[in-house]
Order: structure tokens, then C-alpha cells, then sequence
């Protein structure tokens, strides 16, 4: 017996489906920030390309914000990206059940954040049997494919023999007692009636008719007793007074 579970997706197809996302969430900030591209390019000293949070500029803040609600919505919403849709892959909790919207936003926020230092949140992915990125540790979650499931092999059975003697779950083990197959036939059903100890002669039930067609048999006392049937001669066929 083999039991189906669904496969976990590898790093590679998870690496494949993250470039696609970028590609989309690029050109959809290159539109969407097209007049701030052109602010930008020709006035260098706009807020734009200001210093807001430490090093990071307004515009490097507002595209990133698109990138962020992308990947939170499409995780939250559909469990899946438009790059994992494509390759058929989905984002699920440890359990197999969808993300909460905080769980979304903290996968997909701090932990791309952690993850992508250096990449070796990333790297990870390739050891283990479930592919598990740094954010999928911390967020207790996992990449699954759509639709395709692995098979698990059951434990070996070395031994037909002691597989087929071992008793299912729930059956009753045989009792000890009965060793013989003659004790099991010998003894009586369940409500069966023993014969009573009185009669252990067949002969002193029912005896069989004497050579004198005399029928015997016995009395409430246990006397024997004989009645023969009353025979008379028949009388002879009438002769025919008359001949014809």
C-alpha cells in the first residue's frame, strides 16, 4: 500500500517562479512610476531621489511598497503568486491550511527581508526534504506543487507469514484452551440442549419389532411391555355359488 501526499516544491522551480515575479512586479513599477521616473531624470535634486529612511530614497521606498502588497495580497488572497500559478505552485501552512493575512504580510515582508541578506535564507532551500526557505522557518510555512502528490511506500513486510498470523486491530485472539479440533467439534452451541444422562441406550428408547411382529416397547415405569397386533384369519374369498 502506498499513501499519497502532496509534493513539496524544490528549490529550483520555487528560484524560477521568484524571477517571474520580478519581471511582473518590474514592469508594473516601471509603469506605474513613469512621471516620478521622469521627475527624477530631469531634476536630481527632487524629493524623489532624497535620502527619507537611513539610505533609502522616496522612490526606493514607494517601490518597494508595490512590491510588498503584490506579494502579500497574491499570498494572501490566492496562496499563490502570478510565477507560482505558472508552475503550479502554492503557499500553505505547516498544517496544509491557507495563511492569515498577518501571517502574509510577515512571510512576505520581514522574511524576504532576512532571507535575502546574502541570499542565505534563500540557499537553504536546498537542503532538506521539504525545500524550507529562511521565511518558510520562521513563518511555519511551506511551498507545495498544485494538483501533484508523491507516493509514500508503506513500512516492508519481511515476513508474509507473521503479517498474515498477526491479528487485525480489534480481533479476538483464540483462546488457549482449545488445542483440538475434536474439543472444538465435541463441544455444544451456544443454548444447545445436553442430553439428559437417563437415556444412554438407544435399545431402551426404541427397540425393534420381534420376529413374532410383536411391537415393544416402554412403560412410564420403565417395564417392558409388549403389544402384538390381534390377528385373525381372514375368511376365505367367497365361492361363487353359481358357475356360470
Amino acid at each position: 500500500m502506498q499513501s499519497p501526499k502532496c509534493a513539496a516544491a524544490g528549490f529550483g522551480v520555487r528560484w524560477i517562479a521568484y524571477l517571474i515575479d520580478c519581471l511582473i512586479v518590474g514592469l508594473a513599477t516601471a509603469v506605474l512610476t513613469l512621471p516620478i521616473t521622469i521627475v527624477r531624470l530631469m531634476n536630481w535634486n527632487s524629493f524623489w531621489n532624497r535620502q527619507v529612511l537611513f539610505q533609502f530614497t522616496a522612490y526606493a521606498i514607494l517601490t518597494y511598497c508595490i512590491r510588498a502588497v503584490y506579494f502579500v495580497i497574491c499570498t494572501y488572497a490566492f496562496q499563490c503568486t502570478l510565477g507560482k500559478r505558472l508552475l503550479r505552485i502554492h503557499v500553505e501552512t505547516k498544517d496544509g491550511e491557507k495563511l492569515t493575512f498577518v501571517n502574509a504580510l510577515f512571510r512576505e515582508t520581514v522574511g524576504r527581508f532576512l532571507s535575502g541578506i546574502l541570499y542565505i535564507g534563500y540557499l537553504i532551500a536546498l537542503a532538506g526534504r521539504d525545500h524550507l526557505a529562511l521565511h518558510d522557518m520562521i513563518c511555519d510555512t511551506r511551498v507545495r506543487y498544485t494538483g501533484l502528490t508523491e507516493l509514500i511506500p508503506a513500512p516492508d513486510v519481511t515476513d508474509a507469514q507473521t503479517a498474515f498470523q498477526t491479528p487485525f486491530p480489534g480481533a479476538e485472539t483464540p483462546s488457549s484452551d482449545v488445542t483440538d479440533a475434536q474439543t472444538v467439534f465435541q463441544t455444544p452451541f451456544p443454548g444447545a440442549e445436553t442430553p439428559s444422562s437417563d437415556v444412554t441406550d438407544a435399545q431402551t428408547v426404541s427397540k425393534t419389532s420381534s420376529p413374532e411382529t410383536g411391537i415393544y416397547g416402554v412403560d412410564a415405569d420403565g417395564a417392558d411391555r409388549a403389544e402384538k397386533p390381534d390377528l385373525q384369519e381372514k375368511p376365505p374369498f367367497p365361492e361363487n355359488e353359481e358357475e356360470t
